[in-house]
């Protein structure tokens, strides 16, 4: 699992975020974070989504300091990524 983790991680798709206000450093983030949730066995959009609808960060795993990194970021940036890229999981104020 640390294998594929890391490959993941160390993926160059920044480019492709270049236009996007999400920069890279949110991306690279927000990607340990998912990560961290879905090696905890949960569906990474779904307690994002929790994670910003009720502001209760237990929603997030501790796994790799996800839920620090979480915390520290602007919810309103992981609005926007659940937008993006969560298809069906738009948060909606």
């Amino acid at each position: 699992m640390e294998a594929k983790r890391e490959a993941l991680l160390l993926r160059d798709d920044t480019a492709k975020y270049q236009d996007s206000s999400l920069d890279a450093a949110f991306m690279a983030a927000i990607s340990e974070v998912y990560l961290a949730i879905e090696e905890a066995g949960y569906e990474p959009f779904d307690q994002l989504t929790g994670y910003v609808t009720t502001g209760n960060d237990q929603y997030i795993t501790r796994r790799h300091n996800a839920r620090k990194i979480v915390t520290e970021m602007d919810p309103e940036m992981i609005k926007q990524y659940l937008k993006q890229y969560g298809h069906m999981y738009v948060v909606r104020k």
